[in-house]
């Protein structure tokens, strides 16, 4: 099996809790993998396979919680770490994943070429959130407000740091 189909059929480790009836938590993983189908190894081998656009064609047919897992294994020091998290960026469906990925944008390696385009993509990304929740100000009874306000000021935390990194980023291409 090549490493995209070996990736998609990937069962990302989960941990079941549950007592041991004595007051100690056990805990049990379901995790079923060989050694050599580690999420991050089998990312370099689609790149040193050049597999990028067929990938990412077919992970966004998966569901939410193994594109959120998947990008936990994404190596952030490799060249294309970025534009896959972005990908999975795009290819998320629901809100609340949307959001859980998009807050740890600002510790991507945004180094690349291709980063100022990366990061205007997740601009516009935080911009429809940000209107979707300024929209929802209206429909929502006030007990929302205080959850509106930290998500509000959560997102324009991530616009500010990401231009902050566009700008950094500019200002160093030019003086190379």
């Amino acid at each position: 099996m090549d490493a995209i189909n070996q990736l998609l059929a990937h069962t990302f480790e989960e941990a079941i809790y549950h007592s041991d009836g004595y007051g100690h938590l056990q805990v049990q993983s379901t995790a079923q993998c060989d050694v050599n189908c580690a999420p991050a190894d089998l990312l370099a081998q689609i790149e040193q396979a050049a597999q990028w656009p067929t990938f990412i064609l077919a992970m966004k047919a998966q569901p939410d919680s193994w594109l959120l897992a998947l990008s936990n294994h994404v190596p952030l020091d490799k060249h294309y770490s970025t534009h896959v998290l972005v990908e999975l960026l795009r290819a998320i469906k629901t809100r609340d994943a949307h959001i859980a990925l998009i807050q740890e944008t600002p510790r991507w390696n945004w180094s690349s070429p291709q980063s100022p385009l990366l990061i205007d993509t997740v601009l516009k990304m935080l911009q429809v959130l940000i209107d979707d929740l300024t929209l929802a100000q209206f429909d929502t009874p006030q007990s929302c407000d205080i959850s509106r306000e930290i998500e509000l000021a959560m997102f324009s935390d991530i616009v500010t740091r990401l231009v902050t990194i566009k700008h950094v980023n500019s200002k160093a291409s030019v003086v190379n």
